[in-house]
């Protein structure tokens, strides 16, 4: 409201050890805010944060969540060693992706992150112990990207998509970060300035040309 000059608090835990995870916002309707917490507890507001709903319990901590760039009633959400779900109707019902439509990707359940695509739109690419999944008509159905990291040797922390030309697909690991000009089809690496890993990849919405780097300690997995 004031260049972040000025806070209030919106949310209060009833415990110490349950954080918020992930938010987002409803890009048509500022006023819906999205909140999920660490144990799984996934909230709405219609308000800005005046009072919260509790839309949906998941089993485990919600990592990622993403309102679709095209159409702000889907949310996506990425949620710990479970996989990748979807609501068409702002959170009031969800299907789980990895259940049927991801069958058969030996575990694409352990969720790494995902990324929606703003143009093509219904462009998913998501990422998980399996390796990298493409979708190309919102989840309906998917399929492998061949990709240089070899398994069980890299782990895949992070993926972007530039919003203005989603054949540049971005992924960061434990050792480099790649990039596909194609949609996927190949890949070149980019040296990392830091021996850290990805732990975060954003491109920026206005000039694909600049992206951002989060960076972490890798985990054993």
């Amino acid at each position: 409201m004031n260049c972040a000059r000025n806070w209030s608090p919106v949310f209060y835990s009833d415990k110490d050890t349950k954080l918020v995870a992930v938010m987002d916002i409803d890009w048509f309707d500022s006023k819906v805010v999205y909140a999920a917490l660490s144990d799984g507890t996934m909230l709405r507001s219609s308000n800005a944060g005046d009072s919260w709903q509790k839309v949906k319990q998941f089993g485990q901590r919600v990592n990622r969540l993403v309102v679709d760039p095209n159409d702000s009633r889907i949310i996506y959400a990425g949620v710990l060693n479970t996989g990748l779900f979807k609501s068409v109707d702002k959170g009031e019902k969800w299907e789980d992706l990895t259940k049927v439509p991801m069958k058969g990707f030996k575990n694409a359940k352990d969720f790494d992150d995902f990324a929606v695509s703003k143009s093509p739109k219904n462009m998913i690419i998501y990422a998980s112990n399996f390796g990298l999944l493409k979708s190309e008509d919102a989840g309906a159905t998917w399929k492998e990207l061949s990709i240089l990291t070899k398994k069980n040797t890299e782990i895949i922390y992070s993926v972007a998509i530039d919003q203005l030309d989603g054949k540049n697909i971005f992924y960061g690991t434990d050792k480099a970060v790649y990039k596909s000009v194609d949609g996927g089809v190949s890949w070149e690496v980019k040296k990392m300035p830091t021996s850290r890993a990805v732990g975060d990849l954003i491109v920026h919405a206005k000039d694909g040309k600049k992206i951002f780097m989060g960076v972490k300690t890798p985990v054993d997995k």
